[in-house]
């Protein structure tokens, strides 16, 4: 009897010793020196004009935490590569109302504890748990020919015949916002709609090829972020304007997001809170050009002389999501040959 208690012991202690080795192996990262976060964003967060090089010094600054950026073209390239990679990563930066459906279907994420606060905006669609927003701007056509101005409409705007670029809507999120917008005004028109402004409207495969189009002058409108504004305005551009409609603009919005199987979760945790703090807001303003979501971040800088513009109501939001690789369809088939 004394042998077979012995034989359970050992057992019990082989399991329990096995069981403590698994568990310091796991944790093996944040315990010896791994204080590396695993962040994946777009290109041009971490571009050599993006505020990627800001963020990662303010935050190691803070926590002592370094930050390894991973990019991607965009918010759904991320996600295909995040289904390939066998290393665990600890936030998301820039998925958007456009991609955070994929994002729900193809990745289990973290609750992230917010209330609405009145130092914030509050004027985002997505109301998540999981994902909180950083920066946003509406959306609109920018021009820098004074004789433009008047134009305060959609027929307004296919009256005057001026030409505008707009990124294509199958690899730019603000192709999709230009799409919903359209959708969201004109709904059951919305063919009808785009058939006319066919004739003015050029196409790009991203917002830096459309815009540029615009700036070199060779179209007259470009459809970008009002933000836009502030970097022209920064640089003395000050012809650069923005239509205003009355009957109300689309918005960009983008958010981050902590996947539950991060490595470090409580510090991706606190980067979350890091991004919305104003240092990080501030240097999200001045190298992103977007606005801050914090509302003090703004206080005595260009985006304070920014116009203000309607917004649309986010009512047609989940019915253009659900609809989007139809309405894309239609729109392939108008623009054809454009």
């Amino acid at each position: 009897m004394v042998g077979s208690m012995k034989k359970v012991v050992v057992v019990i202690a082989f399991f329990v010793l096995l069981a403590s080795t698994f568990y310091y192996l796991q944790n093996l990262g944040s315990s010896t020196g791994d204080k590396t976060l695993r962040v994946y964003t777009y290109s041009s967060f971490t571009s050599e004009y993006g505020p990627a090089g800001d963020i990662k010094k303010l935050f190691k600054e803070q926590t002592g935490y370094d930050i390894e950026f991973i990019s991607s073209d965009s918010a759904l390239v991320m996600l295909e590569k995040f289904s390939r990679d066998k290393n665990k990563v600890d936030v998301f930066i820039g998925l958007d109302q456009f991609s955070i459906k994929k994002a729900k279907e193809s990745v289990e994420w973290t609750s992230v504890q917010k209330s609405k606060d009145s130092n914030y905006f509050n004027v985002f669609y997505q109301e998540s748990s999981s994902f909180v927003p950083y920066n946003w701007s509406p959306m609109t056509f920018i021009y820098k020919d004074s004789s433009l101005s008047s134009i305060n409409n959609w027929q307004a705007l296919v009256d005057s015949k001026v030409t505008y670029s707009v990124p294509d809507p199958r690899t730019s999120s603000p192709g999709n916002i230009y799409l919903y917008w359209l959708y969201s005004t004109f709904k059951d028109r919305f063919v009808i709609a785009s058939h006319s402004l066919k004739p003015l409207s050029q196409w790009a495969s991203s917002w830096t090829t459309a815009y540029g189009m615009f700036t070199n002058g060779n179209v007259q409108l470009g459809f970008s972020y009002l933000s836009s504004l502030a970097y022209h305005w920064n640089n003395n551009e000050m012809n650069y304007k923005a239509l205003s409609f009355p009957s109300g603009h689309p918005i960009h919005v983008e958010y981050v997001g902590v996947p539950k199987n991060c490595n470090h979760c409580k510090i991706a945790l606190q980067f979350v809170k890091f991004l919305r703090s104003k240092p990080a807001q501030t240097a999200l303003m001045n190298k992103n050009y977007m606005f801050p979501v914090l509302k003090s971040a703004m206080k005595d800088t260009v985006f304070e002389k920014l116009p203000k513009l309607n917004l649309l109501p986010s009512g047609n939001m989940d019915s253009f999501i659900n609809e989007r690789n139809e309405i894309i369809d239609v729109w392939k088939k108008i623009h054809r040959n454009n």
